[in-house]
């Protein structure tokens, strides 16, 4: 009965005088809603910085969502066999995401967090029990030897016939990952009051209290949960902290709400600079952080979720931001991979000034991307909830030396 009343509704609107463009986005909105399911074709490739510019240039954050988390879908980042899905790609591999080798901090991390999840929800911990996961994992990290006995792959852990068989089919696995209804408001707007003049200046914007606490709560909960932080790094060559990528579980509606939200609070700053990626990195206090580098964008955000009291040194655990740009011919590799060794000169010229901004819960850093920056020094409390937690958006494309790549 409710259909016969859609279509004929729908027949009625055929003899209302509308424009047709109205009248075409009226009848697809109404389609949307359940005369038709919408025909997509499955998401075999990965979105790509481009892609999620696209979506976020047009305003289609469903046709976004939905691409991003059916492609995930397909991968072997999956529970269960492996066949039939879309194997791991080398890029991630080579970033260190891969499945078949680990760190002390990455393992250490990953217990913490299953042990963190196992207490909030009770499916998962059943789960986690039946499979023994949780003391699989302990035996694995336990074989590990000693940093400085992994010198010659600087400090990763290559996994033993031993390892495979006891966290093969669960290490890199999407265990648990929520995706929570976005929230109708993600930013307290009076905070961001001048925020556009003061980014047009060139210097880094510092926006306090920039969540409203139920996005804070929202947020810091959902990157605290999800199992998606595939990455890690060598320690020996660039510090502990785990990452989790857009294109790779880090998908959740509310993220993309959020940087959405970001967009409509700075319409200047952001106006043909849509969102081109994100990530989150969780670091580990016996480590350093992110050395000297810069980011291929235009914008760069950086969000802070972990709360003060976690932070033993509060005029620090922030970001150190350069003066300093790579030139207009240097490569991807210089300004970020291998930014700490191109960059010296160029920091040197200027004495190394910069704006240093401490860490504090629920503060934003905004700045031009292509400036060099690294994470300052930090000392956070032991303890999973109380890690160093860094939530990045870029926007836009970079602008190094004169031009715009």
């Amino acid at each position: 009965m409710m259909m016969l009343r859609r279509i004929a509704f729908l027949v009625a609107l055929v003899a209302i005088p509308t424009s047709g463009n109205r009248f075409a986005q009226l009848l697809e909105r109404l389609v949307g809603g359940g005369l038709e399911e919408k025909k997509r074709a499955p998401q075999v490739s990965p979105l790509t910085s481009d892609d999620v510019a696209h979506y976020f240039r047009t305003g289609d954050l469903d046709e976004l969502c939905w691409a991003l988390r059916d492609y995930f879908s397909r991968t072997s980042r999956q529970l269960g066999p492996v066949d039939g899905l879309l194997p791991l790609r080398e890029a991630l591999v080579a970033k260190g995401a891969g499945n078949t080798y680990a760190s002390a901090y990455k393992l250490d991390h990953d217990i913490e967090q299953l042990e963190y999840v196992a207490k909030r929800n009770a499916t998962v911990r059943a789960w986690l029990d039946e499979h023994d996961v949780l003391g699989r994992f302990r035996r694995v990290r336990a074989r590990i030897p000693p940093l400085e006995a992994l010198e010659r792959t600087r400090g990763l852990w290559g996994f033993r016939p031993d390892d495979v068989e006891d966290i093969g089919a669960y290490y890199n696995r999407a265990i648990h990952v929520p995706d929570p209804e976005p929230l109708g408001q993600y930013l307290q707007v009076m905070s961001f009051e001048g925020a556009d003049a003061n980014f047009a200046k060139g210097k880094p914007v510092v926006i306090d209290d920039a969540l409203t606490p139920a996005a804070l709560d929202q947020i810091r909960s959902l990157l605290l949960e999800s199992t998606v932080f595939y990455e890690t790094k060598m320690p020996e060559q660039f510090g502990g902290y785990v990452g989790a990528i857009v294109e790779d579980g880090l998908h959740a509606r509310a993220l993309l709400e959020l940087a959405s939200a970001l967009q409509r609070a700075m319409p200047e700053t952001f106006r043909d600079r849509p969102l081109a990626y994100l990530w989150c990195y969780k670091y580990d206090s016996d480590y350093g952080g992110i050395k000297v580098h810069a980011d291929e964008a235009a914008v760069n955000v950086n969000v802070w979720l972990t709360p003060d009291d976690a932070n033993l040194d509060p005029a620090g655990g922030g970001l150190v931001i350069y003066t300093a740009k790579p030139g207009a011919a240097a490569s991807a590799e210089e300004y970020n991979s291998r930014g700490d060794e191109f960059a010296r000169e160029l920091l040197e010229a200027t004495d190394y000034a910069n704006v240093t901004v401490p860490y504090k819960q629920n503060r934003i850093v905004i700045f031009d991307s292509a400036l060099y920056h690294k994470t300052d020094d930090f000392t956070f409390k032991p303890g999973y909830e109380n890690r160093r937690i860094n939530l990045t958006f870029l926007f836009g494309k970079m602008r190094r030396g004169d031009g715009e790549l």
